[in-house]
């Protein structure tokens, strides 16, 4: 699944509420972000997630999936023997794809969540699409952007990306509030007091807000503007 919104939009929240939702269905939810650096760390928003799964309970991993070790200190102790790199890049690329694929398995129902991936390194965004191509089973894949922050005409996982057959799927696009539910919250909270002159000041107010933060010639979306698909 792809959540595409603007910053300030309600990503964050949308991510935040549906997280909840899954771990009350035993779900490990496991959640990476891409970090705004110069040099992001190569893989470090999937690290950065793997590192928070519970362990607790767990039958033993496959040897494949001692090549996390190295990156993956913490949890370490209860990952298999780290296997010998390949001598070539491509090899152990290879190598670590298939330990991700292999802990992801051995932990069963699993949502993983990547937040804020325009900012994501080239080495996460090839594993990420790799993975998207062959998901593990009951693994489901969430992945977050600000389409105006690719590079102009690109996409979130690069000219690469195809929807896998056989899997479903679906890009939710999110857009600002429209008045009438700018006004919902405000009459919430204060009641008879939120009047329509306070319910359009507000709206002007979040719209310019929205307008500082938007880049130029960037358009205007409905709030929600969804498109599902699923290929047998």
């Amino acid at each position: 699944m792809l959540v595409e919104g603007e910053a300030g939009v309600g990503n964050s929240r949308l991510i935040r509420e549906a997280s909840i939702e899954l771990a009350g269905e035993r779900q490990q939810v496991l959640t990476g972000f891409c970090h705004p650096l110069r040099e992001p760390f190569p893989y470090g928003p999937v690290t950065d997630a793997l590192r928070k799964a519970d362990l607790t309970g767990r039958p033993a991993f496959p040897p494949t999936a001692g090549a996390l070790a190295p990156l993956l200190p913490d949890p370490a102790d209860r990952l298999p023997p780290p296997p010998e790199q390949p001598a070539d890049a491509s090899g152990r690329r290879f190598r670590l794809l298939q330990a991700v694929r292999s802990f992801l398995t051995g932990l069963g129902p699993t949502t993983l969540i990547v937040v804020d991936l325009h900012g994501v390194d080239e080495a996460t965004r090839d594993l990420l699409l790799l993975l998207a191509r062959d998901l593990p089973p009951r693994l489901s894949l969430v992945l977050t952007y600000r389409a105006e922050d690719l590079p102009p005409g690109g996409t979130v996982l690069g000219a690469a990306h195809r929807h896998p057959p056989g899997t479903a799927g679906a890009v939710i696009r999110l857009g600002p509030l429209v008045e009438s539910e700018v006004r919902e919250p405000a009459s919430a909270a204060l009641g008879p007091h939120a009047t329509t002159a306070l319910g359009a000041a507000l709206y002007r107010r979040s719209e310019a807000a929205r307008g500082r933060r938007r880049p130029p010639g960037s358009g205007s979306r409905s709030r929600w503007e969804g498109r599902r698909s699923s290929r047998g």
